[in-house]
């Protein structure tokens, strides 16, 4: 609906100052999951420099990651409810295919991981391939 739209372009317009404050050369327009590893391991080793609270750095580098797997796999935001709650993801239906960019920021930061959003990224990456290849062999 209209207010989680708002959500998401409000996040992204944050990203972009995040991103550009802290990763010179990069914006909205040109970074990739190894740029938000990065801001996730500046924040993890002093998250004072950043001048915002956790939840904010959370939804501002989700929605971008969320953004990044859009545009990089074609892939929809779609909000994914059950019995947790109601969380922000990114789909491709038909193959089952399910992130979570939000909640994988917020556990990278929780659990200080390394690398995590780039995983995720080639991960999905894989998948999206082998299904290609599985499909196009029946």
């Amino acid at each position: 609906d209209n207010s989680q739209k708002l959500f998401i372009k409000h996040s992204l317009e944050a990203a972009d100052t995040i991103i550009g404050k802290h990763q010179p050369n990069s914006s909205i327009d040109n970074f990739n999951p190894n740029t938000l590893d990065s801001l996730i391991d500046q924040w993890n080793d002093n998250y004072i420099k950043f001048d915002c609270s956790e939840e904010h750095f959370i939804n501002t580098i989700g929605a971008a990651f969320g953004h990044f797997l859009i545009k990089e796999y074609k892939m929809k935001w779609t909000i994914v409810t059950d019995e947790y709650g109601s969380d922000y993801s990114t789909t491709i239906e038909e193959i089952k295919l399910r992130n979570f960019p939000f909640s994988s920021v917020a556990k990278a930061i929780d659990e200080k991981r390394k690398g995590s959003l780039q995983t995720i990224s080639l991960m999905s990456k894989r998948r999206i391939e082998d299904l290609k290849k599985r499909t196009s062999n029946e």
